[in-house]
């Protein structure tokens, strides 16, 4: 049992790296479309709510429904920043795993 806890912990690590790498990559010039994509797949693998978004971006929960609909996204600059902060929130996510899976 410890042993596939541990592979899924190794699992769930993978995961978060690859995202946090490919939300850093996303290129400033990507259509809307593209964004509107990563930013759905961002928020199920960070098992974000769309409050816990609005209140990250400081913005309101029908602008998050709009992103993630494809019928609205910031501004080209805006989408890189965005990125970077849910690459930030990978990242935090991996040290709380480092520091659970040391204390077990």
């Amino acid at each position: 049992m410890a042993t596939a806890y541990a592979e899924r912990i190794d699992e769930r690590v993978d995961v978060l790296e690859t995202l946090a790498e490919d939300l850093r990559a996303f290129p400033e010039a990507a259509p809307r479309a593209e964004f509107t994509r990563q930013f759905k797949v961002a928020q199920l693998i960070l098992e974000l709510t769309d409050e816990d978004l609005a209140q990250l971006f400081q913005i309101s929960r029908p602008t998050v429904g709009r992103w993630r609909n494809g019928d609205a996204a910031p501004h080209p600059i805006g989408r890189k920043a965005v990125f970077h902060s849910l690459a930030k929130v990978a990242k935090d996510k991996l040290k709380a795993i480092g520091r659970y899976a040391q204390a077990a």
